[in-house]
């Protein structure tokens, strides 16, 4: 249901846990953009972030890939395998181990339906949640088209996100469809070069939406968590409230971690950390 302060929001409400078993985390994730730069590239990105995913499950309590994962998504399941086998083997694997999965849409993957629900049990989420675990609220979005200032934006998203586009994408050849989609959606910038884990620069549209949501009681957070920007970003909103961008699987490998009632961003390759321990 839209909120009736912010009537463009339609957030949703995860089911709560009540409390996080001992030794348990949840994983935050966002920003891979599977298929770009190359193929190769791709491919050596996608198995290294699902191996580490892996390696990460005996502890894991739920998982939260927050948008973003793919450069390019076309709801065409042969292509999805062939495509990208890893992660589609990923889905499958944490279906198997019972890991509650959830996949906020990024600008990226604005063709997602119910692939992902029906075959893996993914709930994909096309817009906003909150999420009570034990004491702590999480708010939760992929990150685009959030900012007060953004209207121009969420009026392009409508448009491109419309099932009337869907509509005559679904004519076309599916190859067609999915060269214009790529070019159309194309990450640009994508090279090896690592980056430490910090957090300096914060975006403002997304800041100003915190800002904007900590006034409401029933949207309130401790953590506003985002992906989108693809830089890692930690600052405090408000009273202990605090904006979090987990950054992104291109260049920084880092991710979010959620246990003992407390957030942190990690790096995959460094023992950096951003946030409360």
């Amino acid at each position: 249901m839209p909120h009736q302060a912010i009537p463009y929001l339609k957030t949703e409400v995860i089911p709560a846990i009540p409390e996080l078993p001992s030794g348990k985390r949840i994983l935050f994730l966002s920003d891979l953009h599977l298929g770009t730069p190359n193929a190769t590239k791709s491919t050596e990105r996608e198995i290294k972030f699902c191996d580490f995913v892996r390696s990460k499950m005996y502890r894991t309590e739920a998982v939260v890939f927050l948008g973003d994962l793919f450069d390019c998504w076309m709801e065409i399941p042969s292509m999805m395998q062939e495509d990208f086998p890893h992660i589609i083997q990923l889905f499958s694997d944490l279906k198997q181990a019972g890991i509650p999965t959830y996949f906020f849409t990024g600008n990226h993957e604005i063709f997602m339906r119910n692939y992902l629900t029906k075959a893996f049990g993914i709930r994909v989420i096309r817009g906003e949640a909150t999420w009570q675990i034990g004491k702590t609220k999480l708010y939760l979005a992929h990150g685009h088209g959030l900012g007060p200032k953004e209207k121009f934006y969420r009026v392009f998203k409508n448009i491109i996100e419309s099932d009337t586009l869907k509509f005559f994408f679904d004519l076309l050849p599916p190859k067609i469809g999915l060269f214009l989609a790529l070019k159309f959606a194309e990450t640009r910038g994508v090279t090896d070069s690592f980056k430490l884990l910090e957090a300096k620069s914060i975006n403002n549209h997304l800041f100003e939406f915190c800002q904007a949501i900590d006034s409401h009681k029933a949207l309130q957070a401790q953590y506003y968590i985002f992906g989108h920007v693809h830089r890692p970003e930690w600052q405090e909103v408000n009273n202990n409230r605090f904006y979090v961008n987990l950054g992104e699987w291109i260049h920084y490998f880092s991710y979010g971690v959620f246990e003992n009632g407390k957030l942190h961003i990690e790096q995959l390759g460094s023992d950096a950390v951003v946030g409360h321990l």
